[in-house]
């Protein structure tokens, strides 16, 4: 798909990562099937934000991409505000559930497209990973809370 938008009229052509945050958390402390439920859930929230000429991926375990043809970087940042509004109120409709959260980073392509796949993937990680602790401490509040009103043990603080 990437050599399908590297045409000129896809331009600006924005290429986002997601991550969804303590995951390996959620599995080995409520097992797979609970994570295997928030990954549905994120890849409802992108499927209902994105348009349909937008190409959305799940990449690895916990990670997703999305390709946004024609989308600016405003745009991509009114999109992140978009998932983040969408997850928590998700959250905040299954107060019961483990709560889910992911950290998000991007990157724009011009129109002189000379990025590989892979070129476009690390500079849109390179962008989301600068975000990770901010994203890292909030949910890292947020799932403690959880944990706590639920007597579960919650994760333990990872220092980088």
């Amino acid at each position: 798909m990437v050599n399908n938008y590297s045409k000129k009229k896809y331009y600006p052509l924005a290429y986002m990562v997601l991550d969804i945050d303590y995951l390996k958390f959620i599995n080995d402390r409520f097992g797979h099937a609970v994570g295997d439920e928030k990954i549905q859930s994120v890849a409802k929230v992108l499927t209902d934000v994105f348009r349909s000429t937008d190409v959305v991926a799940r990449t690895g375990g916990d990670e997703f991409a999305v390709l946004l043809p024609k989308t600016d970087a405003s745009k991509v940042n009114l999109l992140i505000k978009r998932i983040e509004l969408a997850i928590e109120n998700q959250n905040d409709v299954n107060v019961d559930s483990v709560p889910i959260s992911v950290t998000t980073g991007f990157y724009i392509s011009s129109e002189d497209f000379q990025e590989s796949m892979e070129e476009l993937s690390a500079k849109a990680d390179k962008n989301m990973y600068s975000n990770k602790d901010k994203s890292h401490k909030l949910y890292f509040k947020r799932l403690s809370k959880w944990c706590d009103n639920n007597n579960v043990e919650p994760p333990r603080n990872k220092r980088r």
